[in-house]
């Protein structure tokens, strides 16, 4: 009978709750009923028309329009204008001239009413009367900025001016000016930014859960990673769904600081996004671009903190800037991905290079719309949708990759005898008295050869020693090589006719403790005995595009690889299932009878790298 286990349910049940929430931020928020809906409370009116505008302009052709239609005598050397205006509208206002726009206040009953204005790199500043009732701060004169200014009851009627100073020279953009009240307001804000914000903060409430199960996973870090990279990249993109209306700048009136937060964002989530894909590739040279991409983000990082301190540029500009090279990196990753998994056959990177596309194709078709002017109503949602889609997808992905759990391979029970019988094969005693008899008459002699017996004799026991105590622990491949090197020179002293050879071109990786002098050992003790005891042994390492790749070769007997298939447990397997366990190394073997053997093992560099970083209770399991 088909049966699922606890921790399976718990997962279909997190999967059904977020696909509830993902339904109600698409289908309840987004079809929430329009202001003008049976029954609902009307959103904000437009307060746009008939406003009297009065500033200067260097555009001689808009002096000489106005100079014509004027019916009265006027100065012909002035470059003042004035004139009424149905906003939105662009005034062709002198560089850092002052437009100044007047209207007389609306009715205002026993209720505040709230004035929205929208500028973009403009100062605002509104007075009724004598009475200065909103200015901007200096930091939003160089941002797109969304303006509330209230209007009590006792400005009724009276004239309100609104003054507005351009950064940009030649022409100022003067858009619609909405008035209402505060839940006029609030209706107005839900029914523009409502999707996006529940969305926004379903994605980061969904992120930090995910990221709180994680920490209560006991697997490796390996395991987690595409977890933890996944989450921390779904809360930043959910402040950027967030805050990419005017909800939370209304709300706070804190633009400059909502544009920092979003251009942080924007950035740390390019970051993260190259660290999932790092997670996929292995050959050092593609690491390479990764790590100069993640590089490039922090020096742009620092660059989006300090110059806007310094005035330079503006937050926006920055935000612009970001996103545009968010895409450019999705873009150029996905390539450095694709080569990762078809040169180098990573094909476990294959799923996240698919997300990838479909991420690129949203962008590609909403760029398309946009330039070629067809207006839809879901014309802006295709990017927001390959976003979340590929983060749900991620997420998936590394909540499968966090719960893996290895089958527990069938503990053979040992009795005491056959353990101490273990113990005593792994110390070689044999090799050590004959050792130790080759020293007697080594030092008898005279020989200077002595003392280099004595140094290889106590660097093989120890480390047979430690092998009994310290058994599959990770240790550097240079201290596993002494104890090789140990064991073949105390053999070579016995038998003369046995020679080796170390072509190490690579040693900064690590190996578990006595899971290579095992191999050497049968190297010389089945392949070159079988010979008359005469013949080669090669060490050989280096990189090839799955990892570190060490090799034993011999030329000895060879042998029949079909043994390796049978059920009776065999010393190279036991072997090859230590190596898999601890260090998830493959091991490839090609044995031809009379010619020789050859040993492949195969470690993967990012998880033989992330060793170092794992927990010694990580190590245990």
């Amino acid at each position: 009978m088909f049966r699922l286990k606890e921790r399976q349910l718990h997962i279909i049940i997190y999967l059904m709750a977020g696909v509830s929430l993902l339904l109600f931020g698409f289908l309840g928020v987004e079809r929430i009923p329009r202001a003008d809906s049976y029954g609902r409370t009307a959103g904000m009116e437009s307060f746009s028309d008939g406003w009297v505008c009065s500033y200067e302009t260097d555009s001689q052709r808009k002096l000489e329009d106005y100079r014509s239609t004027e019916e009265r005598e006027i100065n012909t050397d002035s470059k003042m204008i004035y004139e009424v205006v149905n906003l939105p509208d662009t005034l062709l206002v002198a560089n850092k001239a002052v437009l100044k726009m007047m209207h007389r206040a609306p009715e205002i009953g026993i209720e505040t009413l709230y004035m929205l204005i929208e500028t973009d790199s403009q100062s605002l500043k509104v007075t009724v009367g004598e009475d200065v009732v909103y200015e901007s701060s200096k930091w939003e004169r160089r941002l797109p900025a969304f303006h509330v200014i209230p209007l009590s009851p006792e400005y009724r009627n009276q004239i309100l001016t609104v003054e507005l100073i351009g950064e940009k020279s030649g022409s100022m953009e003067v858009k619609q000016i909405l008035l209402g009240t505060r839940n006029q307001l609030w209706v107005s804000l839900l029914n523009w930014d409502g999707a996006a914000v529940v969305m926004g903060i379903v994605i980061m409430v969904l992120g930090l859960f995910l990221l709180l199960i994680q920490i209560l996973l006991k697997n490796t870090w390996v395991q987690k990673r595409v977890l933890v990279y996944g989450c921390v990249e779904g809360i930043l993109m959910g402040i950027l769904f967030a805050g990419s209306g005017r909800f939370f700048a209304v709300l706070t009136g804190w633009n400059n600081g909502i544009y920092m937060l979003k251009t942080c964002a924007v950035i740390l989530a390019a970051v993260f996004h190259l660290m999932i894909i790092r997670c996929y590739v292995y050959k050092k040279k593609v690491l390479a671009l990764v790590d100069t991409g993640v590089l490039l983000y922090g020096i742009f990082f620092i660059t989006s903190m300090v110059l806007p301190a310094l005035s330079l540029v503006s937050f926006s500009v920055l935000y612009a800037v970001g996103e545009v090279i968010f895409g450019i990196c999705v873009i150029v990753y996905t390539v450095v991905l694709a080569v990762a998994i078809y040169e180098y056959g990573r094909r476990e990177g294959k799923p996240v290079f698919y997300v990838n596309v479909f991420l690129i194709l949203c962008f590609v078709i909403q760029l398309v719309m946009h330039f070629i002017g067809r207006e839809l109503r879901f014309n802006d949602l295709f990017i927001p949708a390959g976003l979340v889609v590929y983060i749900v997808f991620v997420w998936v992905l590394g909540l499968k990759q966090a719960f893996y759990v290895k089958p527990e391979r069938e503990v053979i029970p040992y009795d005491e005898a056959e353990v101490r019988e273990r113990i005593v094969d792994q110390l070689n005693p044999n090799l050590l008295f004959a050792s130790f008899q080759s020293l007697q008459n080594l030092i008898k002699s005279g020989s200077a050869a002595s003392v280099k017996m004595i140094y290889y004799i106590s660097v093989y026991l120890r480390g047979n020693l430690q092998a009994v105590e310290l058994s599959g622990e990770m240790i550097d491949f240079e201290e596993e090589l002494e104890h090789i090197i140990a064991y073949l020179q105390l053999q070579k002293t016995r038998n003369g006719n046995l020679n080796f050879a170390l072509e190490c071109k690579v040693k900064e990786f690590k190996v578990p403790r006595h899971s290579l002098v095992p191999m050497v050992e049968n190297a010389v003790k089945y392949g070159i005995a079988g010979k008359g005891d005469q013949g080669n042994i090669v060490i050989r390492t280096y990189l090839r595009a799955e990892g570190y790749a060490i090799q034993v070769i011999d030329d000895g007997i060879g042998f029949d690889q079909s043994i390796l298939k049978r059920n009776s447990p065999t010393a190279l397997l036991s072997l090859s299932d230590l190596l898999e366990q601890k260090c998830n190394a493959m091991m490839e073997i090609i044995s031809k009878e009379g010619k020789g053997t050859v040993i492949t093992i195969v470690l993967p560099m990012l998880d033989n790298e992330s060793e170092e970083e794992l927990a010694p209770e990580d190590l245990m399991e």
